[in-house]
C-alpha cells in the first residue's frame, strides 16, 4: 500500500529538486524567537485562514518562512526573516513536505500592518490627507482588512 498523504506527495514532487541540490543554504542554526500572536493572527487573516498550497482550512495551520529562517546569515536582525511579507500560511502537511526546498514560484508576498494610513488618519471632515513620503509598499491592514499603501517600516 502506498502512502498517499499530501506530505508524501510533496516529498515525491520534491525528489528531483533534492537530487539536484536545490535547497536553501543553511547559514544558521539554533533557537529563534516565536512570532507574536497578533502578527500570527493577522497573517492567518490575510491568507483567509487556509493553507495557501492545498487551500484546506480544516487542518492545523502553521506559519511558513518563504525564505527559510535558517538561510539568513547569522547576525541578521530577526525582524528581517520574520517579517510578515516573508511568512505565509500552510497546513502542517504542506509545511512539513516543503522542508527548506527552494520553490521559485514563491516570492515575498503582501505584508501585514496593524493600521494603514487611511485608518490612522481618517477624518470624515477631511478628504484630502497627503500620503506620507515612502508609502510605496502594499500591506494588509489589520484594522480595515484591505490592502493599502504603507511605509516599509510599518510592516510587521
Amino acid at each position: 500500500m502506498s502512502d498517499t498523504s499530501l506530505a508524501a506527495i510533496l516529498r515525491q514532487l520534491a525528489a528531483p529538486t533534492l537530487e539536484t541540490g536545490h535547497r536553501h543554504t543553511r547559514l544558521r542554526r539554533g533557537a529563534r524567537d516565536p512570532i507574536i500572536p497578533y502578527k500570527r493572527h493577522l497573517i492567518y487573516e490575510r491568507d483567509g485562514f487556509r493553507c495557501l498550497w492545498c487551500q484546506r482550512s480544516e487542518l492545523s495551520l502553521q506559519l511558513d518562512h518563504i525564505k527559510p529562517w535558517s538561510s539568513f546569515p547569522t547576525g541578521t536582525a530577526p525582524e528581517v526573516a520574520d517579517r510578515s511579507d516573508n511568512l505565509r500560511t500552510l497546513c502542517e502537511d504542506c509545511n512539513g513536505g516543503r522542508s527548506n526546498l527552494e520553490w521559485p514560484e514563491w516570492t515575498r508576498i503582501v505584508g501585514v500592518v496593524e493600521c494603514c494610513w487611511d485608518c490612522m488618519w481618517w477624518d470624515p471632515a477631511e478628504t484630502d490627507w497627503p500620503m506620507p513620503e515612502g508609502a510605496t509598499w502594499l500591506a494588509y491592514c489589520g484594522r480595515c482588512g484591505l490592502n493599502s499603501r504603507v511605509c516599509e517600516s510599518w510592516i510587521l
